[in-house]
């Protein structure tokens, strides 16, 4: 059995020209129906994509490396592999903190990422009270335990 006979009639029975409209149709409904129905059920599946945000994080020294105080100087930073800043230091100072009198907090500008949950992400650490934080230069490694985390004003 042919599909198209003599006649130009698909499985002898319906006109090709019918044939194309009516498939035509169904295309357009299907397409209307998709774009009606889908994109709500699409959209909440999407996650957003992560955002780089400018944000301070103000670090207090571990006692082992109150030392490093003197090398510490404002403006040093890490650098991507572009040669750009991503974290840099912005201030240190004495600061009287509960259970650590005495203590230096450094305070460092970082372009972190912010992820779905609204958590600050720097490499592979999520920025927090509490946490420690790893800071390197090619002068030295700055390392203590997050005080404040705060966006930074555009």
């Amino acid at each position: 059995m042919r599909i198209i006979d003599k006649n130009g009639r698909v499985f002898g029975k319906v006109n090709i020209i019918d044939f194309v409209l009516i498939l035509l149709a169904v295309l357009a409904v299907f397409a209307v129906s998709v774009n009606k129905f889908m994109p709500n059920r699409a959209i909440k599946n999407i996650r957003r994509m992560p955002q780089q945000e400018d944000c301070i994080v103000k670090v207090i020294l571990d006692k082992e490396r109150v030392f490093l105080v003197k090398d510490i100087k404002v403006g040093d930073g890490q650098r991507d592999i572009e040669n750009n800043f991503v974290a840099q230091i912005t201030g240190i100072r004495k600061e009287e903190i509960p259970d650590s009198p005495d203590a230096y907090v450094v305070s460092v500008s970082i372009k972190a990422t912010v992820d779905n949950s609204g958590f600050f992400i720097y490499g592979k650490s999520i920025l927090r009270p509490g946490e420690v934080f790893s800071f390197e230069t090619k002068d030295y490694l700055l390392r203590g335990i997050i005080f404040k985390v705060l966006q930074q004003e555009k």
